[in-house]
């Protein structure tokens, strides 16, 4: 077993590799941060100037990539062209946030998957069957933001149809406590009822599990 997982660490060190360099080409694709950054009237000529040298953008693409790539493997991740924070204490603060969604998602998952599949496994071709299969395959073919957009109509729609309460959050929160510092540290302040939690994960717990209930 120790080998296997040691084979299949080894494997995929090349994948990564590449799947980097295509990341790295399609961010390198769109548009030209120093033009974004000229645009903001708050940013002088030296600050171009700095972040243009701290980032390497007067260098060729590859350099570029040399220097993002060793940075990385030295846990530097780079720093926000927005705010000027590191890009892994971004990372850390909401990867709370990203765990308990994709966590939830693989908890309503599995409830759902297992027992339909365990009756599908008993009653082979029955109605219920034929059901299952053909909502396995319509949940294949739609895209989690596919269905998120849909989930998101859903709820302005329901929305609309009680006279205004809203019942599920389609958007960023709002900043409900005062003095909040941050995504992640409104969300938590918003999150503090059970009721709150479900209004404000379900919609992305559903679109993501949906594919996840499928395969």
């Amino acid at each position: 077993m120790t080998a296997l997982i040691i084979r299949r660490i080894l494997e995929a060190i090349p994948a990564l590799f590449v799947v980097s360099i295509i990341m790295f080409g399609l961010v390198a694709l769109g548009p030209n941060p120093l033009e974004l950054l000229k645009q903001n009237p708050n940013i002088t000529d030296a600050d171009v100037e700095r972040l243009t040298e701290l980032n390497g953008w007067d260098k060729p693409l590859v350099q570029q990539y040399i220097q993002w790539a060793s940075g990385f493997l030295r846990g530097d991740m780079g720093v926000s062209i927005v705010d000027q924070q590191p890009a892994s204490d971004k990372i850390r603060d909401r990867l709370p946030l990203t765990l308990m969604v994709t966590g939830m998602a693989m908890v309503l998952s599995l409830a759902i998957a297992l027992p339909v599949g365990a009756y599908v496994a008993v009653h082979k071709y029955s109605r219920t069957d034929y059901v299952a299969t053909l909502l396995t395959f319509g949940m294949m073919a739609a895209p989690s933001f596919f269905v998120g957009l849909l989930l998101q109509l859903m709820a302005v729609k329901l929305q609309d149809w009680n006279g205004g309460t809203l019942w599920f959050y389609t958007g960023g929160p709002p900043a409900c406590v005062a003095g909040g510092d941050g995504f992640v540290q409104t969300v938590g302040s918003c999150m503090t009822t059970p009721l709150e939690v479900f209004r404000r994960l379900a919609l992305p717990v559903f679109a993501l599990s949906i594919l996840q209930i499928a395969g």
